[in-house]
């Protein structure tokens, strides 16, 4: 069968899919890394039933980098060092069926000058990712969620958190929180947490990071407390996991204005006209789909004030459909 080329693009929000044996598998990988290759995700079909050809455009990869806009170094050099990470990174898989070890991608190729690289993705992830069954445990969540997280400790908390909380709400939809509790040890194994960081630092750098962020960019809100412990030392902790409702008061401020906007209308049409269709990237900054251009920060900022005022008017159509948690 030939395969169709599907061009990967990280402004659209796309449904991400994967096996619960993928969300639990061990391995760490770079903020850069995760977002890339989640990315590639997102374009897989529901009812793709191979891998196709995906390419992912340079220009497009700097949607990928963090709020600053900075990937180290030239884009090219970044994306390929992000694509020699996934291929050479390890995914282990560990229980009483066995072990196995491979990599995310089995290649990627760039031709001179087509400021693109082709990505193939290892046959061995086939069955994480094609033809998941409707009736299997799998996690779905829009990939907007969590391209504006920092951290790749974030990211796949997030997809843990958010795994555990759809499969209580699969089946009882009217429950308001769902609680799950995480073993540090099985934590630090999964995301592969150096040693050096004691329950502290994860505490710190992971968990109250995840609180912020969660709240601030995903479709989540989280909680958590100590729930077992030895001597001084904490075992487990207990997650609260809800449906993050968003700002209530998205117009006390332009600040929260925007936060607002970014959370829940990243990547959709918010104004058209004059020849152009602007849309919100995942920088905050403003994006033309028409002349597929970021605006600068300066004159995104003039198009925030204006969207603002005309927000507090109540002439901003989009605000008008309605949030989207």
């Amino acid at each position: 069968m030939t395969k169709r080329q599907v061009i990967v693009n990280p402004r659209q929000s796309n449904t991400v899919r994967k096996a619960e044996k993928l969300v639990k598998a061990r391995y760490r990988l770079s903020q850069l890394a995760i977002k890339v290759i989640t990315t590639v995700f997102s374009m897989i079909s529901k009812d793709d039933q191979d891998f196709q050809s995906y390419i992912l455009k340079i220009k497009d990869f700097k949607e990928l980098a963090d709020d600053n806009g900075q990937i180290g170094g030239s884009s090219y050099k970044a994306l390929k060092d992000a694509c020699e990470e996934l291929k050479n990174t390890n995914i282990d898989f560990d229980d009483e069926a066995g072990f196995l070890i491979m990599g995310w991608i089995a290649s990627a190729e760039y031709s001179a000058g087509a400021g693109e690289i082709e990505i193939e993705i290892s046959r061995k992830l086939r069955d994480m990712l094609l033809q998941l069954k409707e009736s299997g445990n799998y996690l779905n969540y829009e990939l907007k969620n969590i391209l504006p997280l920092r951290s790749t400790y974030v990211i796949r908390l997030y997809e843990l958190l958010k795994h555990e909380y759809n499969k209580v709400m699969k089946y009882k939809p009217n429950t308001t929180a769902v609680v799950h509790e995480v073993e540090i040890d099985t934590l630090r194994e999964d995301f592969k947490i150096p040693n050096s960081y004691a329950y502290k630092d994860i505490r710190v750098n992971i968990f109250e990071k995840a609180i912020k962020q969660f709240k601030e960019y995903t479709d989540i809100e989280i909680s958590y407390e100590p729930s077992r412990k030895r001597v001084k030392k904490v075992l487990a902790v207990e997650f609260t996991i809800r449906a993050n409702d968003g700002l209530v008061d998205y117009l006390k401020d332009l600040r929260t204005f925007i936060l607002y906007m970014r959370k829940n209308y990243i990547n959709q049409d918010i104004w058209s006209g004059n020849k152009m269709i602007l849309s919100i990237s995942t920088k905050g900054l403003i994006y033309d789909k028409i002349s597929q251009k970021d605006y600068s920060r300066n004159k995104s900022q003039v198009v925030w004030e204006k969207w603002y005022e005309m927000a507090k008017k109540d002439e901003l159509l989009i605000l008008k459909q309605g949030k989207l948690f």
